[in-house]
């Protein structure tokens, strides 16, 4: 028996797609980018159209910063990570496209020095969505950890 592939292009970006992630679970439709031209989208590869574009002015800034990852924050399908430079936005799909924390800012010992943490490129999730780790290029390792009920 031979498998059937379909295959197509989701076509929206205005420069090179840095990152992709896909949710773990429902809704398993959508697809998240990253790119260069300084937006995360959503997509949804039923329609294979763009149904969200996540941009923050901090984005356009012209520090040299560029964009890493994306991520979908597992348990949390409504929550997504975007990284651009020594910062991680964390966004609410059930929202509109405010930032709902800037993770470099907001962590104890780094008192929004994004210089000690410098480019975030990738990050990592457990499989509950409680912890995340982000390596850093001073050689340390940051770990986030989510505690109560509104994490």
């Amino acid at each position: 028996m031979t498998a059937s592939v379909s295959v197509s292009a989701l076509r929206g970006h205005r420069d090179s797609v840095v990152s992709l992630d896909i949710p773990s679970e429902p809704p398993d439709h959508l697809v998240l980018s990253c790119s260069d031209d300084n937006t995360a989208r959503l997509w949804d590869v039923r329609t294979h159209t763009s149904c969200r574009r996540l941009h923050d002015t901090t984005f356009d800034s012209q520090d040299g910063s560029t964009m890493g990852a994306a991520r979908f924050r597992p348990g949390h399908p409504h929550q997504i990570y975007v990284a651009r430079g020594g910062a991680l936005y964390a966004f609410d799909l059930r929202r509109s496209d405010r930032v709902l924390l800037n993770v470099s800012s907001g962590v104890e010992g780094f008192d929004g020095a994004s210089s000690a943490i410098g480019e975030i490129d990738r990050f990592a999730f457990d499989s509950s969505g409680g912890t995340m780790a982000v390596p850093l290029e001073s050689g340390s390792v940051l770990v986030c950890e989510w505690e109560g009920e509104g994490q």
